[in-house]
């Protein structure tokens, strides 16, 4: 970690010079905070969604119709956490916001100062952002629950077909290996890290 202004922060996990608002696949996790179980339990190799678990599945696969230019590849809910592999075609193609949710989504064209602090519109991190703060609304308002995310989320750039595959296989045996990695508690291997 590194001191700014005299306190400790942590560092970024982003791809350094890497464009969030490219087109790409990503590699997305996303962790209740303090890795609750919010969206249900595994029995049996099976994930069992609860309320806020079909919550959260049905605003990620919303994510497509809300951002024109993205597209939802493999993905899985996992009782405290959701891995996901976005695909972002042009951020133009999300011409349908309007003027007060591009402000919301990041659009700094309206001020200097959110030009420099702000994702640009359609990016990784807006879209990311978005998808969070709807399903925190939703679960608070309509489940009338306390539910909250970790502050920040993992993601990986999937620069090939092999990485793709591996990662797809990942998402899709998380449900089977649960108990095996939360026995280790550390076991888990990263997806795209050849065996």
């Amino acid at each position: 970690m590194v001191l700014y202004r005299n306190k400790y922060r942590i560092e970024s996990t982003r791809l350094r010079g890497w464009d969030y608002s490219q087109p790409g696949l990503y590699y997305v996790t996303i962790c209740t905070r303090d890795k609750y179980p919010w969206f249900g339990q595994v029995l049996d190799g099976d994930v069992k969604l609860s309320a806020v678990g079909c919550l959260a599945l049905r605003c990620l696969r919303d994510l497509p119709h809300r951002f024109g230019h993205a597209s939802l590849d493999a993905h899985v809910v996992m009782p405290d956490h959701i891995h996901a592999i976005l695909a972002l075609t042009t951020a133009s193609a999300n011409t349908r916001a309007c003027p007060a949710q591009r402000r919301r989504e990041g659009d700094s064209s309206t001020s200097p100062m959110m030009a420099r602090i702000s994702s640009r519109p359609g990016s990784l991190p807006v879209v990311l952002r978005s998808f969070k703060g709807g399903v925190t609304r939703r679960a608070r308002s309509e489940l009338q629950v306390g539910f909250s995310w970790q502050p920040r989320y993992y993601d990986h750039v999937i620069r090939d077909d092999d990485e793709l595959t591996r990662i797809r296989s990942y998402i899709a045996d998380n449900p089977r290996n649960w108990t095996r990695d939360h026995a280790t508690d550390h076991g888990r291997d990263a997806p795209w890290e050849a065996s």
